[in-house]
């Protein structure tokens, strides 16, 4: 989280609630996303020592949109250029994806895995971090402390969200797609209100 941090610079952006109704498959339907916000230009280190940051070729996009009850999530990541030239790069059980951790909780972030990290400022910075593989394997933890038996602050496996997602779409033409909806009810937050700020991390 710390790399991660120093690398994208903090950005601003405003999430509209939707009164859609999103169902999750994994193909990120244009019509059902349409109030959500696109976030895009990740960067990656141009030069770590000097601090320098690129943007990365191949832009991932992220749509979030939330209503009464969940924060919704979308990803739709390009198939890169180095692949579509030589698909025999592909590996791993999802073909296009290296995906070989199964079993909920299992840490898949050594797989090419989809990661969104929700950190409320109100609750002393508690991040919640969601994680799912091209085979819909999900691990999550929080560093809030809030969950049974969890006396101090640090990673905390006993978390058990109720986190819906849908990530094995992948294909060639279209790319990796995952869909994700995050009930507030286990970010122990009420829906935000207009002006009210959290964090997130992809």
């Amino acid at each position: 989280w710390h790399d991660e941090s120093r690398i994208a610079a903090r950005r601003l952006v405003a999430i509209l609630k939707t009164n859609r109704k999103i169902i999750l498959d994994g193909e990120v339907n244009e019509a059902e996303w349409r109030d959500a916000t696109e976030i895009t230009g990740l960067v990656v280190w141009g030069d770590e020592h000097s601090g320098s940051r690129l943007l990365a070729k191949e832009q991932t996009r992220f749509y979030v949109t939330y209503d009464d009850a969940n924060l919704y999530v979308a990803m739709v990541s390009p198939t890169p250029d180095k692949v579509k030239n030589d698909p025999h790069m592909t590996a791993g059980m999802g073909g296009l994806l290296k995906t070989t951790k199964g079993g909920h909780d299992t840490d898949v972030e050594a797989d090419d895995a989809f990661e969104m990290d929700v950190v409320i400022p109100q609750r002393d910075g508690d991040l919640y971090r969601y994680v799912v593989n091209g085979i819909n394997t999900t691990y999550d933890y929080t560093t809030g402390g809030y969950s049974p038996e969890c006396v101090l602050k640090g990673i905390d496996l006993n978390w058990e969200p109720k986190w819906q997602v849908v990530a094995n779409k992948v294909d060639m033409e279209k790319g990796w797609r995952a869909e994700a909806r995050l009930p507030f009810s286990d970010l122990r937050a009420p829906v935000p209100k207009p002006g009210v700020s959290w964090g997130m991390n992809f």
